[in-house]
């Protein structure tokens, strides 16, 4: 979403620049905000959160969730209204020099913006309304001299939430019996809590669709008395109400998007699929990991890692790419494994920390451990020389990509091309196996077709390859290929 600024109106007292010793100033940004009024498609009950962020000069960004009445119209006109999550104070410091130039420039002593700020979805449109304003004062002192720029840039993300927010108003006519609902009691301090909240929002989203499964959450350190009548003594804590039932279950399974998606799908006798952003990266499984992991035809690189582990969430975006640069290679596969779910792997293969990365190669009995670097450059390093693949970081391919070291020899030693130069490479081709003969095969083809459409043909089929290769519906391993016989032309191109 994006904020447009309507009016603003400012007050300021002036001090005595010279009056204002040089030190490091410590500043307390608030937000008072009179309401938000939002204006969305497609709203089915449940509430937006909505936060606001400043941008300070170049120093720092702050992000703060702002205590605000929050109204919803849906495109009937009903309006709903909750509160949004609580916000606080926040500090930032700016360095003497900083501020020093900051007075010169315009000194003030303390910032009150009041504003009306609109908010443009992506496409342009209005879709709501801001009204409230800042307040910029400094800490421990009357004087607070800081640009009016310093509030520079005003945004606002505003993003509807598929889990389902409970507070003691509404509980009651969400956790009636006619619907099975999963709830969790979280605290926002909760450390597990905070991990586990993606995986929740993952989780209702995967089940939005589904009339009668309602994901929800409630704030149990605000709304104590939930916490007391439902015997929460922990967070977080997981209970599933059964459709028609007055009492929950206690939830004591696993917590990844897999797991918690089937216990609802067995609990609510639905069949719904895990609504996980689409990764190349293969999860295995105890049943599986022999036949994928262990193939003896596959070059496969697996992480063992810990749903809780802060390296192994560091490493993941980084797995994810790896995944992607080696979508089209057929041979290579790139897995992971949640360790503390599949404990007799982690046993069989050595695993005591996480994450542990082992890579089993073709034809090997045993794994190998990796103990490389773990960025993005140090594994594609690593399975280029031991798959004998030749990607680079950002999924393309290495000029050697599909190229036979020996058919080179024969191309550049011909002259120009000819029959007897076909016949020549035809029978190094018939010595070759394996990924070489493949490649070897395509010269073949490609030497046939410049004989017959003289040497242009090379210069077309490359640029029609390429042209190929930009259609967002092709898959990685078409592109592989494409870029593959583009690497082989190109050996042909040098002879024109």
């Amino acid at each position: 979403m994006l904020i447009r600024n309507q009016h603003s109106r400012m007050m300021a007292t002036v001090p005595d620049a010279a009056a204002v010793q040089p030190m490091d100033a410590l500043f307390v940004l608030q937000i008072i905000i009179d309401a938000i009024h939002l204006h969305r498609q497609c709203v089915s009950g449940e509430l937006a959160w909505v936060r606001l962020g400043f941008q300070l000069l170049s120093f720092n960004v702050v992000v703060l969730d702002a205590e605000i009445p929050l109204t919803v119209a849906d495109g009937n006109g009903d309006e709903l209204t909750g509160q949004v999550r609580k916000g606080k104070s926040c500090m930032f410091r700016m360095h003497a020099d900083a501020l020093m130039d900051a007075m010169e420039a315009s000194p003030l002593e303390w910032v009150n913006i009041q504003n009306s700020w609109t908010i443009y979805n992506h496409a342009g449109d209005a879709v709501g309304l801001v009204q409230g304003g800042v307040v910029l004062s400094h800490l421990g002192s009357s004087l607070a001299p800081h640009l009016q720029h310093a509030l520079a840039a005003f945004t606002a993300v505003v993003s509807a939430s598929d889990v389902v927010t409970l507070t003691p108003d509404n509980f009651k006519s969400v956790v009636d019996g006619s619907k099975n609902v999963f709830v969790e009691f979280y605290a926002p301090w909760c450390g597990h809590c905070k991990n586990l909240e993606p995986i929740w929002e993952t989780l209702a989203t995967s089940f939005k669709h589904v009339d009668d499964v309602v994901i929800a959450k409630v704030d149990a350190d605000q709304h104590k008395d939930l916490s007391t009548e439902w015997e929460v003594n922990g967070f977080p804590t997981l209970k599933f109400w059964n459709k028609g039932a007055k009492y929950p279950d206690p939830y004591d399974g696993g917590r990844t998007e897999d797991e918690l998606v089937a216990f609802v799908n067995k609990a609510a006798g639905t069949n719904v699929r895990a609504a996980k952003p689409f990764s190349h990266v293969v999860a295995l499984t105890e049943s599986d990991f022999a036949s994928i992991a262990q193939d003896p035809t596959k070059h496969v690189l697996v992480e063992f890692y810990a749903p809780w582990c802060g390296h192994c969430k560091s490493l993941a975006p980084i797995w994810d790419k790896l995944g992607a640069v080696y979508a089209g290679d057929e041979n290579v596969v790139i897995a992971k494994v949640d360790a503390t779910a599949t404990g007799d792997l982690a046993n069989k293969f050595g695993v005591s920390g996480y994450p542990t990365i082992k890579y089993f190669g073709t034809g090997a009995s045993d794994a190998e451990d990796y103990g490389f670097g773990r960025d993005l450059p140090a594994f594609v390093e690593f399975l280029n020389e031991k798959a004998g693949t030749h990607r680079t970081v950002d999924g393309g391919l290495l000029p050697t990509a599909g190229r036979v070291e020996s058919l080179d020899v024969v191309i550049n030693a011909a002259g120009e091309f000819t029959k007897d130069t076909l016949n020549n490479v035809e029978k190094v081709v018939e010595g070759l196996e394996g990924d070489a003969l493949k490649h070897g095969n395509l010269y073949v083809k490609a030497l046939k077709k410049v004989l017959a459409k003289g040497v242009t043909f090379v210069d077309k089929e490359i640029a029609r390859l390429d042209h190929l290769a930009k259609d967002a519906n092709v898959s990685p391993a078409k592109k592989t290929q494409f870029q593959v016989r583009k690497n082989i032309l190109e050996a042909l191109k040098k002879k024109q």
